[in-house]
């Protein structure tokens, strides 16, 4: 969850990341994004529906999640990626173990981006 690599290669490309986005499948993804001060958005596909089942806590700060890459362009072409976490939907009081099947939780997330705040 360090943002080493990600820093580094900021440097070395003379990139800004004042409007970056750092998108990934796994909560050490959205660890790093947060440590380098960017919005993360996490999806579902790959990795990302196992760890935010078992993984949202251990983020260090509030992000979006989607059900998938397109879906996450999707969500940063509308600028839903610079609004403040208050302003996202939070996640369902029905979901609290999220143990739904894998396309009940895209249909979800496909509609829905989800500012998760861990606790």
């Amino acid at each position: 969850p360090q943002p080493g690599m990600l820093l580094r290669a900021c440097q070395e490309l003379n990139l800004d990341l004042t409007d970056a986005v750092f998108v990934g499948d796994s909560i050490t993804d959205i660890r790093a994004g947060l440590a380098a001060g960017v919005q993360c958005i996490l999806v579902l596909t790959g990795l990302g529906l196992d760890q935010l089942r078992n993984h949202y806590h251990e983020a260090d700060g509030p992000f979006i999640v989607t059900a998938s890459l397109p879906h996450a362009a999707e969500a940063i072409l509308q600028g839903l990626h610079v609004l403040p976490a208050e302003q996202h939907t939070p996640l369902p009081v029905e979901l609290p173990s999220l143990n739904l099947p894998y396309q009940d939780m895209c249909t979800l997330f496909s509609t829905v981006q989800v500012a998760l705040t861990p606790d």
